[in-house]
């Protein structure tokens, strides 16, 4: 967790560790600029020394500036790059390149790494988190497919009203029919017991014609039949007449027969 820490640092964080490590890098600078003020003064109070003591003679001052030599060059090296890196410090401030919309925050309040124990319970916070998402995740798409399955029900249901209304609109329709149907009835049955109401008086009316008819017909036949007896028993015509006679009343008694017939 330190290194994920260290890794995803804010931009304020890397702006107060540049400016830091500008600051320690000047102290250090500052240490070395003394530390060459005063090795440069002892070289100098070192050195008038020599002339001055008379017990000091040349070849101690040779021995003395041999022996002495190799270790005073280098210093001597050190201490003016040192001084021309003060020089430097002095006429050019150091300069921190500063973002945008980032703060630079003291050393005191820099944030402290993080501890194992609290990288742990992140973890278990994380890991909670993430069975929960999982958890609510399914959920969802349990829900997902019932709303489904509900959409689908819905459908067929307004399809199955939609039918349901229909087949009453005709019901309806057809009542609206049957009713005009019973009246049309009503009105044909009317005219029908009209109509055999007039034929039922028609047929009485013929019915008494043809008893009136058979009647005649019945005195037409006793008076041929007594007709005939007095012929026999008297004689009085010849036989041609009588034929004459006898075909004349068979035919009035066909013509008779065929009209009643037809009545």
């Amino acid at each position: 967790m330190n290194r994920e820490s260290r890794r995803y640092s804010s931009p304020s964080e890397s702006v107060s560790r540049s400016s830091t490590r500008s600051r320690s890098e000047s102290r250090s600078r500052g240490r070395t600029a003394t530390q060459s003020r005063s090795t440069r003064t002892r070289t100098r109070s070192s050195s008038p020394q020599s002339p001055r003591s008379s017990s000091h003679t040349s070849k101690n001052y040779n021995t003395y500036s041999k022996s002495q030599a190799p270790k005073t060059v280098p210093q001597a090296i050190r201490i003016s790059k040192a001084s021309s890196e003060s020089s430097v410090n002095r006429k050019r401030p150091n300069v921190v390149q500063r973002r945008t919309g980032a703060r630079n925050l003291p050393p005191r309040q820099q944030p402290r790494p993080q501890t194992e124990q609290i990288s742990q319970t992140a973890m278990r916070v994380m890991s909670a988190q993430r069975l929960k998402n999982n958890d609510l995740n399914n959920r969802l798409k349990e829900l997902m497919k019932e709303m489904e399955k509900l959409r689908e029900e819905n459908k067929m249901l307004t399809r199955v009203h939609k039918r349901e209304e229909r087949a009453l609109k005709n019901l309806e329709n057809q009542e609206h029919d049957v009713g005009r149907m019973v009246r049309n009835h009503l009105d044909e049955t009317n005219v029908l017991k009209e109509q055999i109401k007039k034929i039922k008086g028609e047929n009485k009316k013929l019915t008494t014609t043809l008893i009136e008819k058979d009647e005649e017909i019945r005195a037409m036949k006793k008076k041929n039949d007594e007709m005939k007896k007095l012929l026999v028993d008297k004689k009085l015509f010849d036989n041609a007449e009588l034929s004459k006679r006898l075909e004349t009343s068979e035919r009035d008694l066909a013509n008779y027969k065929s009209k009643y017939e037809e009545t």
